[in-house]
């Protein structure tokens, strides 16, 4: 809706959506362009996202499904927008790191052929039982195409910000030349990967 509303500001500009949910803009002239990019909406949703944002998918979550266990789109964009904060050095280095965030094990967000999947789950956290998420690493499609491992179970979500930072910080510092997220997360023990995300401060993270 709020779209369509910048949209009907111009008589000349057209609004279609894609299949994938993306807003495809037709009409718009150059002249037009520059004001359109300060729009708010365009403030909050770049057109050029960071990495992380750019990387992320997740399905409609509990908010839409009942099988859902866990909040999972504004959660998704939280994550990405906190990931290409907090990145030592910039997410702006990285590759594309594509995290996918399914609501439950039914996989609607195909959780197991990205970087990072994340499957909604309950976890314990003291004597309390909360949100959590089952977490994978090392999917990928093409070439080399494999199913990610589920290296760490029933994770709480207010722990999985720390954790990722910690593990793309390892990721940056250790990567061999032209090495891709999955390939890193491949070529180390699923123990050593645990480890990581269960650490306790955030390393490779920005001051």
């Amino acid at each position: 809706r709020r779209h369509a509303a910048v949209v009907e500001q111009d008589p000349h500009r057209r609004l279609a959506l894609e299949r994938r949910a993306g807003g495809l803009e037709a009409g718009l002239r150059l002249d037009r362009v520059r004001r359109l990019r300060i729009e708010p909406l365009l403030q909050e949703h770049s057109p050029n996202p960071k990495p992380f944002e750019r990387g992320a998918v997740a399905c409609t979550g509990n908010e839409f499904c009942r099988f859902a266990i866990v909040e999972t789109k504004a959660r998704a964009a939280q994550w990405a927008r906190e990931l290409d904060r907090r990145i030592a050095g910039g997410a702006e280095g990285l590759p594309i790191l594509r995290m996918h965030f399914s609501g439950c094990s039914a996989s609607c967000a195909q959780p197991q052929i990205a970087d990072v999947g994340f499957r909604g789950e309950t976890a314990h956290s003291g004597d309390a039982i909360v949100e959590g998420v089952d977490v994978g690493l090392g999917g990928s499609l093409g070439t080399d195409a494999a199913f990610i491992d589920w290296v760490e179970g029933a994770k709480p979500v207010g722990e999985v910000p720390d954790a990722l930072v910690r593990l793309v910080g390892r990721y940056r510092a250790e990567r061999h030349a032209g090495e891709a997220f999955h390939q890193w997360c491949r070529r180390l023990p699923n123990a050593e990967l645990r480890a990581t995300l269960a650490a306790g401060s955030p390393q490779g993270e920005a001051p």
